[in-house]
């Protein structure tokens, strides 16, 4: 008998992420409704679809899921990855945060997310900068996304000097735009946008205010996310303060629990790992981020505890692909085993995972039949994919983002004929590029690392 369906995708390999079958060969995909009614091998005759897409020459997988990013931060690209390394987090970006036009943050906003979508990102949990802007650009694109925006009550032009002076009014005025930001995006398409609330760091964020955005959060059904052990001068702050780690602290607070989304862990002690098992918080793993500063989280440690873990690409290199194989090669070295991390665990981070780590789970992350049809197409017929041998690490070793060919959310497009849904990405890379010169200056000013050559006229 035949079924009618809204679209059915006949790819040369199907990559489910089920937990059971690695690839099928010549699979489908049907999906109604923005659901997925069928995965598997191929049922010729079982379908009548309104849309057909044959791809025998692509493998079809589940979208990418990018538990922790800030999609406008480009600006802030080649500001840390050599010379003082981390320390360029607290002397570039964050005092650079506040010289940022709000024009400027939507331009980058709008391009971050086409980068995003075109390395076949489809789900987004999207932190500290814009969030109005990325909301537009979820509106426009179609994709999923979670927003926050950044709560603290410091002064963070003088965190670099460990200057952790509390500053309520400060504290106010950024948890009211957190709140504010929420109730404006949270359910916004259908529930395809939802939010969460942000309290920036555990170093940056007082007892107080986190209380409060706990509170805030939990009475309106929103998540939490922050950045929890992320550089040695937070939790040689917290421990010294509190006599365990930032983690650890949180938890003894009473604070902590499946609602929070926790991002890096880099520096996290053993007390930390156990404290964020114990409550059930969720570990976002931003892989590429960690070896620009020579360190790398304890990837096979947190695993062992049971710790829901996801992939994310946070601000510097949003590859999934290569952040892949940058968290299986740090993880492999780090363990001394090359059993520490296999190809299809690592691909299972960065879909199913990465949902789970979002409270997504039951809705994304895996292609089978109920969820809803994020899923990508990559273009095996390229030179570094061939000989195509249908494994896991065919994929993940080999492909790159820009092999990313089609994308879909809820089953309507997202990528298709080379573009980006919404977004005219030629004049949004035009005006970034117009706008060099003037980025220069502000983070040279900074002291940030720039050979753009300053504007002799002063005007931009």
């Amino acid at each position: 008998m035949t079924e009618t369906v809204d679209l059915l995708v006949r790819p040369g390999w199907l990559f489910p992420v089920d937990s059971e079958t690695e690839s099928v060969c010549g699979g489908e995909v049907a999906v109604s409704k923005g659901l997925i009614v069928y995965a598997g091998p191929a049922r010729p005759g079982g379908w009548d679809a309104k849309e057909v897409v044959d791809a025998p020459g692509c493998a079809l997988l589940p979208g990418f899921v990018n538990c922790h990013c800030h999609t406008a931060s480009t600006i802030f690209r080649a500001q840390s990855e050599d010379g003082e390394g981390g320390r360029a987090l607290y002397t570039v970006a964050f005092r650079g945060e506040g010289v940022v036009a709000p024009g400027d943050w939507a331009l980058l906003a709008s391009l971050g997310t086409a980068e995003m979508a075109r390395a076949g990102i489809t789900t987004l949990n999207d932190f500290w900068y814009a969030p109005d802007a990325m909301g537009e650009a979820a509106l426009a694109t179609g994709l999923r996304m979670q927003l926050a925006t950044e709560i603290v009550d410091v002064d963070k032009n003088r965190i670099a000097e460990a200057d952790y002076t509390r500053f309520s009014d400060t504290g106010a005025r950024t948890l009211r735009a957190g709140v504010e930001a929420a109730q404006r995006w949270h359910g916004q398409a259908d529930g395809r946008i939802t939010a969460r609330i942000g309290p920036h760091a555990v170093d940056t964020v007082s007892e107080g205010l986190f209380r409060e955005c706990v509170a805030e959060a939990r009475s309106n059904g929103w998540g939490l996310h922050t950045h929890a052990a992320q550089s040695p001068q937070e939790a040689a702050v917290i421990r010294e303060a509190h006599g365990c780690g930032p983690v650890r602290w949180l938890a003894d607070l009473g604070l902590l629990g499946p609602d929070w989304v926790l991002a890096h862990l880099t520096f996290a002690g053993e007390d930390d790992i156990d404290a964020a098992a114990s409550a059930d918080a969720a570990y976002a793993h931003a892989a590429a981020i960690y070896p620009r500063r020579g360190v790398f989280p304890d990837l096979p440690g947190i695993r062992a505890r049971g710790i829901r873990t996801g992939f994310a690409t946070d601000w510097l290199q949003n590859d999934p692909f290569e952040g892949m194989r940058v968290m299986l090669g740090a993880t492999r070295i780090k363990a001394g085993s090359h059993q520490a991390l296999t190809s299809l665990e690592a691909l299972e981070m960065a879909t199913a995972g990465a949902a789970e780590v979002m409270g997504l789970s039951d809705r994304i992350g895996r292609l089978t039949p109920g969820r809803e049809a994020d899923m990508i197409l990559v273009d095996l017929d390229r030179a570094h994919l061939q000989p195509f041998y249908g494994t896991a690490a065919s994929l993940v070793w080999h492909a790159r983002a820009d092999d990313v060919v089609r994308s879909w959310v809820r089953g309507e497009a997202v990528l298709a004929d080379g573009a980006v849904r919404g977004i005219d990405e030629a004049a949004a890379l035009a005006a970034v590029r117009a706008r060099v010169v003037h980025f220069g200056d502000q983070l040279r000013a900074l002291g940030g690392t720039v050979r753009t050559v300053p504007c002799p006229c002063g005007g931009h």
